[in-house]
Formats: C-alpha cells, structure tokens, sequence
C-alpha cells in the first residue's frame, strides 16, 4: 500500500507546483482494484506454478496412480480434460476392473475368453445395465445347467438340462416338453416363475415354491 500513497502525494504536489500541467489521477478505489487484480493474478500463478508438475508427470507414474481408483472415480478422472480422458479410458484399467467385478458371476464366462466386441470399459457398464434384467431369453435356459432343490433339498440325481429343441429329460417323468411364456416356465404340467439371481447374475426358476432350479454355469 505504501507505493499508492506515495503515488498520490507526487501527484498532489506536482499538482501544486505545475498548476495547469495535467497529470493522470488515480483514485484511492482504482488503485486499490488495481491491487487486489494484481494479487488475484499473483495467486492463480503460485496455484498454477504449484500444481503443474502434476499435469506433467510422466504417464507411466499416472498409470499407477489410476490403477488405485474404483471405476466411479475412473470415470471422473474422464472429465478432467484430454489427457486424462484418454488415460482413463485405457482398456488395461477397465479390463482389471471386470475381472474383479465379474469374479464369481454368471453370464461372464464368454466375455472374459474373449468374445467381448466392444472396449472393457462398455463391457464393463454394458453388465452392470444387464445385471437388473429381469426377463431370460430362451437361449440362456439352453445354455445353463440347473441344479434342482426340492423342499429345500437339493437332488442327488445330477443336474437338469433343458434341451433346445423344447424337450425336458426328467429322472422321473421320463422325456417331456418345456416352454418359456410370460417369463414362466412351462413344463410337467405347471408354470414356474423365472427371477434373476442379483448375488450371482444367474437365475432361479420357481423361488419360492416346493420345486425350485438354480442355474450353473457350464
């Protein structure tokens, strides 16, 4: 502050002393602006002076740090700007990350062996969409082993297979028909309901009822 005041006693006594020669003024507000921009400025500058070899470590030490990050915090890394955008969206960090998500988890296998035709990353958002679906297609009843639970006990006669040509080989009832409708299982005479395993991403046909199958994965 001392320079203002300096500032405005030069002018008022070349004021005084010239008379009519006009000098610029500067008003106690202005040149308080003044300062108050200037130290503005000044900050900004530490703040960027303090930061910037962040923005310009080497990426090798940024794929490290990211490699911590759960894919919610990846995935904000993303609007940062370009460079972590593109760091980001690396399929090495996603693939990690559906290796550990889909550990355990049905409907994955295939996916993980390499037919997946997408980046990890929509992989990745693409399962955690389909996990609340809650209506199976016909091909996925053909696809999986079922393991049948009878008034909670689970058989001893092996796993259940329903074929794809619409037949049913019961250890019981012999060879007979199924269909899929509403979401519901026909076959043998009645209807049971289908519902999404949500701890396994599998599926449990008739929950609930005396008669109850259980999908696994082949």
């Amino acid at each position: 502050m001392k320079w203002i005041i300096e500032l405005i006693k030069s002018h008022k006594s070349g004021s005084m002393e010239e008379g009519a020669k006009q000098s610029p003024i500067i008003s106690s507000s202005q040149a308080k602006m003044s300062v108050t921009k200037s130290t503005h400025t000044r900050k900004i500058a530490d703040e960027n002076s303090k930061h910037y070899h962040y923005y310009w470590m080497p990426d090798a030490l940024w794929h490290v740090v990211l490699s911590f990050l759960d894919p919610l915090d990846l995935c904000s890394m993303v609007l940062l700007n370009k460079k972590f955008q593109e760091t980001a969206n690396r399929d090495d960090f996603w693939k990690l990350h559906c290796l550990r998500r889909w550990q355990g988890k049905q409907g994955m296998k295939s996916l993980l062996g390499g037919s997946l035709n997408c980046s990890w990353k929509q992989g990745y958002a693409w399962a955690e969409y389909d996990k609340f679906r809650q209506t199976i297609r016909r091909d996925e009843i053909c696809q999986y082993s079922w393991k049948l639970i009878y008034n909670g006990v689970e058989s001893r006669m092996g796993l259940r297979r329903f074929n794809e040509d619409g037949t049913y080989n019961s250890p019981y009832a012999g060879l007979c028909e199924w269909a899929l409708f509403n979401n519901g299982l026909c076959f043998m005479g009645v209807t049971l309901p289908v519902e999404r395993n949500q701890e396994t991403w599998g599926w449990v046909i008739g929950q609930g009822h005396r008669t109850e199958y259980r999908s696994i994965e082949r």
